[in-house]
């Protein structure tokens, strides 16, 4: 394999390793802080549209009821939005299939909180009368995890673009960078091969003092060594004639 593209495979590799920590880095992130913001906003829908439908429960107003579950379900990312009663039974529902049936067991559950699964964040709020010892019902808001998977895969998808055009600067980068380095190591391997052949009087112009010049005047050294032997031997060679 030439320089160039071993400079290119190691550079290509780099940059690749590099891309691959900052997405899972970055996704990680994101996906955290949308999460979070997430909660927050189930948080204060479930929150509001609970203590709304408190109200339209205690007022015995159903059709306030229904357009407030309608209302929720408008906001971006929302499923679902649902009040069980007291008796464990959905008093109002998006779904209006699901209408007067009993609660599956996760809205049974009492109190505030979260329950996350694979697809949703379901919210519920319990709606309590304060000093009264049974709640009158909870209010759900479910919120769809799509919310944060499409932007993790956004996120995702830009580092993705930057790093092909990262990867073609790179590699471009790192191949011209090999062709520069290659260029002189050629040109003195053609040098090398002259002199080995028995042309003593090759010339080596490279001026640079990095390595390669270090290597270019060891062979320039060479080269007047060994026509000085060359020289020497003639001349003993032809004294012993005479």
């Amino acid at each position: 394999m030439s320089i160039k593209l071993k400079f290119s495979a190691t550079v290509a590799g780099l940059i690749l390793m590099v891309v691959i920590s900052v997405a899972i880095a970055v996704g990680l992130r994101v996906q955290a802080d949308l999460t979070h913001q997430v909660e927050l906003r189930g948080g204060s829908l479930v929150k509001s549209f609970g203590d709304s439908a408190m109200n339209s429960i205690l007022s015995g107003d159903d059709t306030a009821l229904i357009d407030l579950a309608s209302a929720v379900k408008v906001e971006d990312g929302v499923t679902e939005a649902y009040v069980v009663d007291g008796r464990g039974i959905y008093r109002v529902h998006t779904d209006f299939a699901r209408l007067g049936k009993p609660a599956t067991a996760t809205p049974a559950r009492a109190g505030d909180g979260v329950e996350e699964t694979a697809e949703s964040f379901d919210f519920r709020r319990e709606m309590k009368i304060p000093g009264a010892k049974r709640a009158v019902g909870t209010a759900h808001v479910v919120l769809s995890r799509d919310l944060v998977s499409k932007a993790v895969r956004a996120a995702v998808l830009q580092i993705v673009l930057i790093a092909f055009v990262m990867l073609a600067i790179g590699v471009g980068g790192a191949f011209l960078l090999g062709a520069y380095t290659a260029k002189p190591i050629l040109y003195l391997a053609g040098k090398a091969k002259s002199i080995g052949a028995g042309n003593l009087d090759e010339i080596i112009e490279i001026d640079s003092t990095d390595e390669i010049g270090v290597l270019a005047k060891t062979l320039g050294e060479m080269t007047v060594g060994l026509k000085k032997a060359q020289v020497e031997m003639l001349d003993k060679s032809r004294m012993e004639k005479e």
